[in-house]
């Protein structure tokens, strides 16, 4: 069976994915749309993304998406995205979405993360630093769960909605301080993924990747959903718009079988490793270090400035699986990812 051919269950004890979710989470629009371009059979329910209520048992942590791969409940919930990705792939045989080359399929799990924990923070702080668009996105999220609930319930349930994430803000970064770091890094974004975009549809060719869909996930809010932060996209190309709506359901795509080398990647992505390194290399390893030295906040130095947050534990268990990726590769393959990134700041990230 070639990659390219229909995804075929290799598991007896899979029947169809349940994967539980809400449109407004960029890592259910990620993970939906990397199961509808690979053909894997699956079920989406929206809920509530405060209740949490699938019908089913809970993970200990209920974020979103929540995912059963088995249709009862005898499998334990799964959460986070990339893992699932990867289980995923273990489970369905064809139209993967990891490149073959091991250090080629290393800037995928790099470029995933940098969407995944880095992109996030615009997301976040368009959505709730605005206070002429809380109102409306609150609503919209709340009404994504249940667009039939009346208006009084509805205003309440949004109104909560809102508190209680505007209250998380700090602890992501999303601070007052933080923001001309956070906005300049967005608009560098986009203007370096539009350049990327003008030379092929995808990262790593005229096929889709992890990572392309970490950065479609992130998008859908970004430039589809939150007024400021679409207003800045849109300035810069339609074009953004548009990829991240053709990439959302590629379920009728049918991709070419190669991969394109790690030479041609490392030149078309320059722009975009770049600032992977200006921005995500130095908040990783500054949140690392000082985990290391048991401290509960950290500055990382980011466009020649200070971006300061708490600790966050998670992001650096990101890191260390990073690290234990590339330890894990061959000598040769490190060399062949250390010169596509050279003089980006990443390789300082690896400790290589």
């Amino acid at each position: 069976m070639t990659d390219a051919s229909e995804s075929t269950s290799t598991d007896a004890e899979v029947d169809t994915m349940l994967v539980a979710g809400t449109p407004g989470s960029p890592y259910t629009r990620k993970l939906i749309s990397v199961l509808r371009y690979r053909r894997v059979p699956h079920r989406v329910r929206w809920i509530d993304p405060a209740a949490r209520q699938t019908g089913r048992v809970l993970p200990k942590v209920p974020l979103l998406p929540i995912v059963y791969f088995d249709p009862g409940e005898a499998n334990s919930p799964a959460i986070d995205s990339t893992p699932i990705v990867r289980r995923t792939e273990n489970l369905f045989e064809g139209r993967s979405v990891i490149p073959p080359d091991p250090a080629l399929a290393f800037l995928n799990d790099l470029i995933e993360d940098y969407a995944d924990e880095w992109l996030a923070k615009p997301v976040f702080h368009f959505r709730w630093s605005y206070d002429e668009h809380v109102d409306w996105i609150s609503g919209l999220l709340t009404y994504w769960d249940n667009p039939a609930l009346p208006s009084d319930e509805g205003r309440g349930r949004a109104k909560s909605f809102a508190e209680r994430q505007i209250a998380r803000m700090p602890l992501v970064g999303a601070s007052s301080a933080n923001t001309p770091t956070i906005e300049r890094s967005y608009r560098e974004f986009l203007r370096v993924f539009d350049l990327v975009l003008e030379t092929g549809l995808f990262l790593f060719g005229e096929r889709p990747s992890s990572a392309d869909f970490a950065i479609q996930g992130q998008l859908s809010q970004l430039v589809g959903i939150d007024h400021a932060s679409k207003a800045l996209a849109d300035a810069v190309s339609p074009r953004l718009r548009a990829w991240t709506d053709f990439t959302d359901d590629l379920s009728g795509f049918e991709p070419v079988d190669a991969w394109i080398d790690l030479e041609t990647v490392a030149e078309r992505l320059r722009p975009l490793l770049l600032e992977i390194g200006n921005t995500y290399a130095p908040y990783m390893t500054a949140n690392a270090a000082a985990m290391d030295r048991r401290e509960e906040r950290f500055d990382a130095h980011i466009y020649g400035g200070i971006f300061s947050q708490p600790v966050f534990r998670y992001q650096g268990k990101c890191l260390s699986e990073l690290k234990c990726a590339f330890a894990g590769l061959s000598s040769n393959d490190q060399e062949r990812v250390c010169r596509a990134v050279s003089q980006t700041g990443i390789v300082r990230m690896l400790d290589w």
